[in-house]
């Protein structure tokens, strides 16, 4: 075995001398006429060369080694309808099956989530409505709070749900704040039922609590409100904060008071009070001598809405006049429809914007034009 063994290495050892001359590429472009080597000898080489490599430290190259271009594998898409098909009804099932599992302040979450999706399962809706019921000593006043307006959305027209509700609210009276109140307020006003005991005790503590908020906060509140749609079923939040907006008339500077004047003019509300303070403050040159061509415009429109131009038409007119060069098309349009009769001082501001038009932004232009 050993003679065996010895006479293959040296054998080896022989053709690797022999393959170190001529590889084989070389042995194959060689012509027949010119090479010295006959056939036979040329299969006994190429033999040898492959044995020669199998002994070799030298890794040989594979096929599969040459760079290959593989294409891109493109997730698919989901179908339009995946959400509305797939996925929703997976949530709701897996909802209906351990909602009685979730914390009050889940559930909330749950209700704000739930109440967002255009297409809702009314067994679910309802499911919902009943954990909170079984759950509502669990309520805090954040969590009631989180929970009221989704549920109106949820289930209006569930009476039993509301009752608890009013009474998880009345033993957590002294935890919400005069915003949460205000919430509590619109939501149960615009039930059929008004739940009148409960406004029995919620609007004096909203008072109360309002008492010791800023003259500034106050006029914030109120802009808020005069910027909502829902602004009609707030009378009883606004027979609330404007006589604490005008016990507190001295706190604010005049930018707010006019800002006042104005939100109670959006909700159609004319207080003659306040409006005869505001017109007390224009003539105070102190006061107006800072005041903006905006807010100009802003008291024009207030006091005509009112009928009551008489009061200011005095100390404004002269303002407007010396300020004319700086109104902006939005003030413009407000004025042509406060100062009609004011042509001369229309026309002119007109002249003065007509120079920026070809600058102008779409909604400046519509402005411009409905002055013009």
């Amino acid at each position: 075995l050993r003679g065996a063994v010895a006479s293959a290495g040296s054998g080896c050892q022989r053709s690797v001398a022999r393959c170190r001359p001529t590889s084989a590429a070389q042995l194959l472009r060689q012509s027949p006429a010119k090479s010295s080597w006959p056939v036979p000898a040329l299969r006994t080489s190429s033999a040898s060369f492959r044995q020669c490599r199998l002994f070799s430290s030298e890794e040989p190259k594979d096929a599969d080694d040459e760079p290959s271009h593989k294409a891109v594998v493109l997730s698919k898409r989901l179908p339009q309808d995946f959400i509305e098909n797939t996925l929703m009804p997976h949530l709701e099932s897996q909802l209906l099956d351990s909602i009685h599992v979730y914390t009050p302040a889940e559930l909330a979450q749950i209700a704000r989530c739930y109440s967002k999706q255009e297409i809702r399962q009314r067994a679910l809706s309802q499911k919902l409505s009943d954990t909170i019921k079984f759950r509502i000593s669990g309520f805090e006043a954040v969590d009631i709070v989180d929970a009221l307006g989704p549920m109106h959305l949820l289930t209006p027209g569930d009476d039993e749900l509301w009752e608890v509700l009013e009474g998880r609210i009345i033993v957590k009276l002294d935890d919400f704040t005069a915003l949460n109140f205000m919430g509590i307020i619109r939501i149960y006003n615009k039930r059929a039922n008004k739940h009148n005991d409960l406004l029995l005790k919620v609007v004096p503590r909203l008072r109360e609590l309002l008492s010791s908020y800023e003259g500034v906060e106050l006029s914030e509140m109120l802009l808020s409100m005069a910027q909502s749609k829902e602004a009609a079923t707030d009378m009883d939040i606004l027979m609330t904060l404007v006589p604490e907006i005008e016990r507190r008339y001295g706190e604010v500077s005049l930018v707010h008071s006019i800002n006042n004047v104005w939100g109670l003019t959006q909700l159609k509300m004319v207080h003659e009070g306040m409006l005869k303070k505001v017109a007390a403050d224009l003539t105070n040159t102190t006061k107006t001598k800072d005041l903006t061509p905006g807010y100009m415009a802003r008291i024009a429109w207030v006091y005509r809405r009112c009928n009551a131009w008489d009061m200011v038409r005095e100390s404004m007119l002269p303002l407007i006049r010396a300020a004319a060069s700086e109104f902006r098309a939005g003030d413009f349009a407000r004025l042509a429809q406060s100062l009609p009769e004011e042509k001369q001082l229309l026309g002119r501001i007109a002249d003065l914007l007509h120079l920026g038009i070809l600058e102008m932004g779409r909604k400046d232009f519509m402005l411009f034009f409905l002055g013009c």
